[in-house]
């Protein structure tokens, strides 16, 4: 009986925790690249209001997503994969072109200037969220 009691309050507890959990996100857009080319960049602003982790992302509409970073190493311009991203309580991580963003690869069919590519994000501690990128020519 306390076994049960104990699990009902680690879950209860799990649940508030989610609840209390807010992710904002803003501006978020996509790429649009030329007919033919899978891979394309996303774009975004979010912030949370208690520290977290983003963790990864994915998008029906492709067969990868991947959280990348660029940035200047012995004189040139790279871009690598990273695990996560860290996030305080209150910042805004803005995700642009030279910085963080998405990669998203192996997209199922072209992007239309003006559509909008659903991606999902997973935070450690706020869990999924699903966001929504216009697909722009800039």
């Amino acid at each position: 009986m306390i076994v049960k009691k104990m699990i009902l309050g680690a879950y209860l507890l799990f649940l508030a925790t989610s609840v209390l959990a807010d992710v904002q996100f803003h501006s978020g857009w996509a790429r649009l690249l030329p007919p033919g080319v899978t891979t394309t960049a996303g774009y975004l602003e979010l912030s949370v209001s208690e520290a977290d982790r983003l963790l990864s992302a994915s998008s029906p509409v492709a067969g990868m997503v991947e959280i990348h970073q660029t940035e200047m190493q012995d004189g040139l311009m790279s871009m690598s994969e990273i695990d996560a991203i860290d996030l305080q309580a209150g910042e805004k991580l803005v995700m642009a072109p030279g910085g963080y963003h998405l990669m998203i690869m192996g997209l199922h069919k072209p992007l239309q200037a003006g559509a909008v590519l659903p991606v999902e994000l997973v935070f450690e501690k706020a869990g999924r969220y699903s966001v929504e990128l216009k697909v722009e020519a800039r």
